[in-house]
């Protein structure tokens, strides 16, 4: 068994920016440095290609495509080569019913 001082408080926080799945984070002066096991990524299970609108679209999509891939990090974001303008996207497949 653990000592008192040394048992850990899991918290579930919504909202940071600059976080993302994985980190650990502390608070204190007391901070020992570590890291918690991370999680491991499922292979990719569906492949797609996106390409937005129009080229003036192409600065947002990238921007809600990053901040999807933040929050999802079992979703990988390729971008392709500049000659069809695509973004391929491989990830899991998840349906809530």
């Amino acid at each position: 068994m653990l000592p008192q001082s040394d048992i850990i408080i899991l918290v579930v926080i919504s909202g940071l920016k600059e976080a993302v799945t994985g980190d650990t984070l502390a608070k204190g002066a007391n901070k020992k440095s570590g890291k918690l096991a991370g999680i491991e990524l499922p292979d990719p299970v569906f492949f797609c290609t996106i390409e937005p609108p129009s080229m003036g679209k192409q600065k947002q999509l990238d921007l809600a495509l990053a901040n999807l891939a933040r929050e999802d990090p079992s979703l990988r974001v390729i971008q392709s080569d500049q000659d069809n303008d695509q973004t391929i996207l491989q990830g899991k497949l998840t349906i809530a019913v």
